[in-house]
């Protein structure tokens, strides 16, 4: 178990058509139990970023509270505005406003990493790893809280003007994070924290490993 942990030793890899061939073959081949374990585990991972998204719309947003629940496979968020909020639109102090959110659409991004992972060595630097896992959930949640601000930003007050005071150019930036949360970050992060973590091993354009020259 000990050598388990331990690192690979570092080594030069030299990537050929064969050899890209054979981790991609290697990456769909963890992919799939790595997929349906994630797919399990959908429940503490949603509620997990979802708890995170929430303490950032309460950073952010004119909010008291944003109470988040797991309900059938996605997040509910109640935004309670704060009291500025509640008194320039005349509303009563029991007001939440509901948003929505599919979190799966931002937590994919950590079994496609670990597939990178296991697909380039079975004995992985596992701190790295785990920290890389981390930077992704975190990610999930800056785009489930893009998610949610992008909703409740275009939640109409009483007299037909925006509930919440955002100004264009916030408006535009909340749309191009969420834009970036669903069709860049759980591609490209996953992709370039492999990457990172893989320092000890130099990837070469040309031949394979153990060829002459």
């Amino acid at each position: 178990m000990a050598a388990l942990a331990r690192d690979d030793p570092a080594r030069p890899v030299r990537w050929g058509a064969r050899a890209i061939a054979l981790f991609a073959a290697r990456v769909l081949a963890w992919g799939v139990p790595l997929f349906a374990a994630w797919y399990l585990a959908t429940a503490p991972l949603s509620i997990a970023s979802g708890w995170v998204a929430a303490r950032l719309a309460e950073l952010a947003m004119p909010v008291d509270r944003v109470p988040v629940r797991y309900r059938g496979g996605s997040l509910v968020f109640d935004a309670e505005p704060d009291e500025q909020t509640l008194w320039r639109n005349r509303l009563p102090a029991a007001v939440a406003l509901e948003a929505r959110a599919n979190p799966m659409q931002f937590t994919c991004s950590i079994p496609f990493f670990l597939a990178l992972v296991l697909a380039t060595s079975l004995r992985p630097a596992w701190r790295r790893t785990v920290m890389g896992a981390g930077v992704l959930l975190l990610l999930a949640s800056a785009g489930l809280y893009f998610d949610v601000h992008l909703q409740l930003a275009q939640v109409p007050g009483p007299g037909g003007g925006p509930l919440f005071a955002t100004g264009p150019l916030a408006r535009e930036a909340i749309a191009l994070g969420f834009q970036l949360s669903t069709l860049l970050v759980p591609v490209l992060a996953p992709i370039v924290l492999w990457a990172a973590g893989e320092g000890r091993t130099r990837i070469l354009p040309g031949r394979e490993a153990g060829e002459g020259g």
